[in-house]
């Protein structure tokens, strides 16, 4: 039986891993901002149905950015991860 050697990860490699992870959480805080400013404005908008609007918009904008920063940091995970495993070979 033949054991196969992990292959050791590169600092480019891993800077490459952490820069993903950086742009997750900032995809992630952007959405924590548009969501808190959504919930003022739906508070602030007593008898102006124009703000409860924009609020909850934002609300949805907040959501959906979220979303979007999730897929892309799977989809370039996985990027990552193939061209390191291209490279092995």
């Amino acid at each position: 039986m033949k054991k196969t050697v992990p292959k050791a990860i590169t600092l480019e490699e891993e800077r490459t891993f952490m820069s993903n992870e950086r742009t997750l959480l900032a995809y992630i805080r952007t959405t924590f901002a548009a969501l808190i400013l959504g919930f003022a404005l739906i508070q602030l908008s007593k008898n102006n149905t124009s703000l409860l609007k924009i609020g909850i918009a934002t609300i949805a904008g907040g959501v959906i950015l979220g979303i979007i920063g999730v897929v892309e940091f799977r989809l370039h995970n996985k990027r990552i991860k193939e061209e390191a495993e291209g490279e092995e070979e």
